[in-house]
């Protein structure tokens, strides 16, 4: 382990300041007293309860896969005493307090000579030249006078912990050449000090990256339909449009031994037919496919949906030991995140032919992305309709609440609001989805959309039955297809991150 990593989204500095004191403490009592000397002590457990609580602690996924303890049942308390004691004292000693990184310096001035800083911090040094002092014809400088002016770091993130000065001579230098002296050291400091930790492609991960040749792809005149499905209740309409032409099945939603018979019949409708993996890739799915791989292999499906990036490796190797001649195509769900033009070269190098733009993207934020995905000679895709997952979770809810049912099955949660949000259980894969419960749609945004060119628009069922899915499909048909003037089939939905993105 290289790295222990804490989380703090929308956390307070105190929370901050607090939570990663005490790890430092216990790792560093860690590397100094080994296993056998390790202790924790229960005031600093309680230290961790009082910056916030949300019913104790847990291990979390470390030593299970779910269950009932990882889960805070209770809502929280409206209000609760604060240890205002050690409030107080982490304001004051990291909120309040300002923080600034220890510097040892080295000035020498000398007549006709380019002044010259020397700086050290952590292990790194390094030196800057200035403007070279005259003979002064007055007062000359005192080195009192030059350290008082040098150390006055101000706004800098450093403080100097120990400052000398070399003087030869009677002197004179301005004082904003000082001032721009001592600048500049900072400035040479700060890069040598933040880039010792910055990856390059010389090693790590980053070394296995490399760009990929650029093709001159025409964008086409219109983009295809293609429709997700989460249910068996939504293929029969799905089918019957001839508009739609790719069709996803969800590996959860279909039964391996139903693959071949829905992929022929997508073909004899001159659809393609693509099986989208879990979006969890753990051990359950990797028994639960690794049984299936005769049926996968052999439904005829015209490519995978990868939906968390391991999957990618495990095809792979799935298409190996079949010793299958060809390997079939596949393509980036939201969910493996293509959030940039790099990203796009990155996932085009593992030889990925299709790129779902993620659902937290805007408009102007996904545009470089599908510039990308078009030098590149990879497909792009957009979703123009659906609930997005607002949670993807190894957390069962319905095991958690009244017992495992190994029962695929959709529960309605209340949140704070009164929303009821749909909560499914992907029982092959043990993990579940919560939906926003508002569905995205982008109907009377199709100029925009036309402006990106997406090679594919996608509608992704979810919790539709047959009834509701007929409607969508004869609206998004009828509006971005036809261009006609059509009646949303739904009462709420939400725009999503397409118009305001991330926030």
């Amino acid at each position: 382990v290289y790295s222990l990593k804490i989380e703090g989204r929308m956390k307070s500095p105190r929370y901050t300041a607090g939570v990663v004191s005490i790890y430092r403490k216990y790792v560093d009592r860690y590397l100094e007293q080994g296993r056998d000397g390790y202790f924790v002590e229960p005031e600093d457990r309680k230290m961790l309860l009082d910056l916030f609580d949300r019913g104790g602690f847990t291990d979390g996924y470390y030593a299970r896969h779910n269950g009932r303890g990882m889960v805070a049942l209770k809502e929280k308390p409206e209000f609760r005493e604060g240890n205002q004691k050690l409030f107080e004292y982490l304001d004051k000693t990291y909120v309040v307090a300002e923080l600034k990184e220890k510097v040892r310096g080295h000035v020498e001035l000398a007549e006709g000579e380019p002044s010259r800083l020397t700086l050290e911090s952590r292990g790194e040094k390094v030196q800057v030249l200035g403007q070279a002092p005259q003979a002064a014809e007055h007062q000359p400088m005192t080195r009192e006078k030059v350290l008082k002016q040098l150390n006055k770091t101000g706004g800098s993130p450093f403080s100097f912990e120990t400052l000398t000065a070399q003087i030869e001579g009677d002197l004179f230098l301005p004082v904003q050449a000082l001032n721009e002296l001592r600048r500049t050291g900072f400035q040479e400091l700060e890069k040598k000090l933040t880039g010792a930790r910055v990856l390059t492609g010389e090693g790590g991960i980053g070394a296995q990256f490399r760009p990929v040749p650029t093709k001159t792809a025409a964008p086409q005149s219109q983009s295809v339909l293609t429709a997700f499905l989460e249910e068996t209740a939504q293929l029969s309409p799905v089918l019957a449009r001839g508009e739609i032409s790719v069709v996803y099945l969800d590996a959860d939603g279909f039964n391996p031994d139903q693959w071949r018979d829905i992929a022929d019949r997508c073909h004899d409708r001159g659809k393609q037919c693509w099986l989208a993996l879990p979006q969890i890739f753990r051990s359950h799915a990797q028994r639960y496919l690794g049984a299936n791989r005769r049926l996968l292999c052999q439904a005829g499906f015209d490519g995978v949906l990868i939906r968390a990036l391991e999957e990618a490796v495990w095809l792979k190797d799935l298409m190996e030991q079949e010793n299958q001649k060809t390997s079939l195509p596949f393509g980036m769900d939201a969910s493996v995140y293509g959030w940039n033009s790099r990203s796009a070269e990155v996932l085009a190098s593992m030889g990925t032919s299709l790129l779902t733009m993620p659902w937290e993207l805007n408009s102007r934020e996904i545009e470089p992305v599908l510039g990308a995905c078009r030098g590149l000679g990879m497909a792009s895709e957009l979703i123009i309709y659906g609930n997005a997952p607002m949670m993807v979770s190894a957390q069962c809810i319905t095991n958690t609440v009244k017992g495992c049912t190994h029962k695929r099955g959709t529960l309605m949660m209340k949140d704070r609001t009164g929303a009821l949000l749909p909560v499914k259980n992907h029982c092959s894969f043990c993990y579940n989805t919560i939906y926003n419960p508002a569905p995205l749609s982008l109907l009377g945004s199709e100029k925009l959309v036309g402006r990106l060119m997406p090679d594919r628009l996608r509608l992704q069922f979810t919790v539709e039955g047959t009834e509701q899915t007929e409607k969508v499909l004869d609206a998004f048909i009828g509006s971005f297809v036809y261009g006609r003037d059509v009646e949303a089939p739904f009462r709420d939905f939400t725009r999503g991150h397409f118009k305001r993105g991330v926030e």
